[in-house]
């Protein structure tokens, strides 16, 4: 009995000894979440297919026709950005700064996370939003023109003076009676 409380000792102690080594190893990974080659890509061809562009800084460049579709952007700087045609389908932008971006007309967003952005006085007039999470995003004098919505999580979203006329709000979740009624009021189709 004695030896194999010792053996689970012995192992106990070794198991304690690597994680504190680990702790106390200098970390290889660069304080930004982003990674380097990926941001390159990005600024250089503006095709970065399922990359990992977090918590980068791409504010105020003209991103038109590019293409970051299915790329993590959590939490990215796009404030004031000229994305015209540019596709982001599916991409990760949860609590990412959108706001003054400039889509343009034939962006696309569709099926893209937008939890809690900040798309406030972002230009998204006839942009593809169909899919799209928009859960507590503030779209605040959005131009949101003859966007298509249909399919988008609105619960929580931020409306306020956003510009809707044309706008396709169809079969989406979470839109509140207060949200329900401006987005009417705005002209925007709803179902």
């Amino acid at each position: 009995m004695g030896y194999i409380n010792r053996s689970l000792l012995a192992t106990a102690l070794a198991v304690s000894v690597v994680f504190v080594a680990m702790a106390l190893l200098p970390q290889t990974r660069p304080v930004y979440g982003y990674s380097e080659e990926d941001l390159k890509r990005a600024e250089t061809t503006k095709v970065c297919r399922h990359c990992n562009l977090y918590d980068a800084d791409l504010s105020n460049r003209d991103l038109s026709g590019a293409d970051f579709s299915d790329a993590s952007l959590y939490h990215a700087n796009l404030s004031g950005s000229r994305l015209v045609g540019a596709n982001l389908s599916g991409a990760i932008l949860i609590a990412a700064n959108m706001s003054n971006i400039n889509m343009g007309g034939n962006g696309n967003l569709s099926n893209a996370n937008m939890f809690g952005a900040n798309l406030d006085g972002a230009d998204l007039k006839g942009v593809n939003l169909r899919g799209a999470n928009l859960y507590l995003a503030d779209l605040g004098s959005a131009n949101l023109e003859l966007a298509d919505m249909t399919g988008t999580d609105l619960t929580y979203a931020n409306f306020r003076n956003a510009k809707v006329q044309g706008a396709k709000v169809t079969g989406v979740i979470g839109l509140s009676p207060e949200n329900r009624e401006l987005l009417k009021k705005g002209g925007a189709t709803i179902d």
